[in-house]
């Protein structure tokens, strides 16, 4: 029986790289790609593919709130494909089959599609029914702010809860992520990440820099209307003057 399968990534060349691998395994029929949430939902509800391989964040939204929009009856198995690793706890707590975390190899995407068979053979079985409900449930009540992060660190991922973040600030095409009194690093964009923390915890006070606000001692004035803003470890960072209206409120 062919595993009628869907590629959704906003990347076509992260598209074209699942289709080639697919390409050796026969029983893994490509019958169409998506680039963004609208289209996943509505290809999902037009082809009702058997599988799903799908990225996390697209322009639209992300892959989580493609699921949200399709019903038991439309949900396929998931494999989440993303460059963000903080998503891999909340992928599994939604049932997810595997996740890919690019660049992955050849080896580590064959292990991917050997789940996907063991579980689809597991078709009619009561538990997999069970585990689409959850899902659906999982999605329907938990569309909260981040309460963990996870970090490949040291070949090893670390799991931090978001309570105990000091600081994020941008590093390139990563962020550094202070807690703890270690620092590590969050292949991540600021803007995605500070929509996803909770504003009243965590304050955006410059474009590259986020701080926990109940870790904040004091403001200092600065030239030019800035302020530094001191950390009760001590640590230092500027609130710039676009954000400077609005947290200086939080605190009046």
């Amino acid at each position: 029986m062919k595993i009628r399968t869907l590629i959704i990534d906003d990347e076509p060349l992260a598209r074209k790289r699942v289709k080639q691998l697919l390409a050796s395994a026969e029983e893994f029929q490509v019958i169409g790609e998506a680039r963004n949430v609208a289209e996943a939902v509505s290809d999902c509800l037009e082809l009702r593919p058997d599988l799903v391989f799908l990225d996390v964040e697209m322009p639209d939204g992300s892959g989580f709130d493609a699921l949200a929009k399709l019903s038991a009856e439309n949900m396929p198995a998931v494999v989440f494909v993303t460059a963000y690793d903080q998503y891999t706890i909340k992928a599994f707590d939604v049932c997810a089959v595997d996740y890919l975390l690019k660049p992955f190899s050849e080896e580590r995407f064959h292990q991917a599609t050997a789940r996907v068979r063991e579980r689809l053979s597991r078709a009619n079985d009561e538990d997999l029914n069970q585990q689409i409900k959850n899902l659906l449930a999982h999605l329907k009540t938990n569309r909260d702010f981040l309460d963990r992060l996870v970090i490949n660190h040291k070949d090893r991922l670390v799991v931090i809860p978001a309570k105990e973040v000091d600081w994020v600030t941008a590093y390139g095409n990563y962020l550094k992520v202070h807690a703890g009194g270690k620092t590590y690093l969050l292949r991540e964009t600021i803007n995605n990440l500070s929509q996803r923390l909770d504003p009243e915890a965590f304050l955006r006070i410059h474009r590259s820099t986020i701080v926990n606000a109940e870790r904040i001692k004091e403001f200092q004035p600065m030239f030019g209307g800035q302020y530094a803003v001191i950390l009760k470890d001590g640590s230092e960072f500027v609130l710039s003057r676009n954000y400077r209206k609005e947290i200086l409120s939080r605190f009046e």
